[in-house]
Parts: structure tokens; sequence; C-alpha cells
């Protein structure tokens, strides 16, 4: 994907998700719309999206795709993984290769 190419998906995404809060807004849509936008701009295979609830526990809410959904949930399972590590430590994690267990 080209620079210019980015910016237009970038400002194209952009304009969806606000049209998104002035009409009937879905949480889960506009993250999953966010999440499959942000992966194709950044050219990343899978992706997911967590959020801490009111206890500080992480819970998934989206996923690109099933396995990407599975691997989050092995991830909060374990307590241990780049989502897991990134909360806690409150830092970016880049996971280049998944691990092999």
């Amino acid at each position: 994907m080209t620079a210019t190419d980015r910016q237009a998906a970038v400002s194209a995404t952009l304009i969806q998700l606000a049209d998104t809060l002035v009409s009937e807004y879905d949480l889960l849509e506009h993250l999953d719309l966010l999440l499959h936008r942000s992966a194709n701009v950044l050219e990343a295979e899978a992706g997911g999206v967590m959020l801490s609830n009111r206890r500080g526990e992480l819970q998934l809410l989206a996923s690109t795709d099933e396995p990407a959904r599975l691997m989050e949930l092995h991830e909060l399972a374990r307590q241990q993984g780049p989502s897991v590590e990134c909360f806690q430590g409150g830092v970016q994690v880049e996971e280049l290769e998944p691990a092999r267990e």
C-alpha cells in the first residue's frame, strides 16, 4: 500500500467512524470497522481489540478473523502474550512472529 493509498484509507475510515457517532451507535461494529481498517492500513496479517473492564481485566471485543480470536483468547487464558504484555506494561509490543508451543 502506497503512502497515498494509506492516507486515503485513513481519511475514509475516519469519515465513516464519525458518521457512526451521529447515527445509531454500535460499539462492537465501530471497533470491528476500526480494527479491520487499521489492519489493512498497517498491512497486518491479524489483529484484535481488547479493553479493560471495571475490574481491570482484559476482554476481547473484536478480532480480524477466527484464528486471531482464538489466539487472543489463548493469551487471556494464560495471561501471557503481546496483548497482555502491552496492557500490563503500558508500552507498544510488536509481535513479528507468533510463538510456537
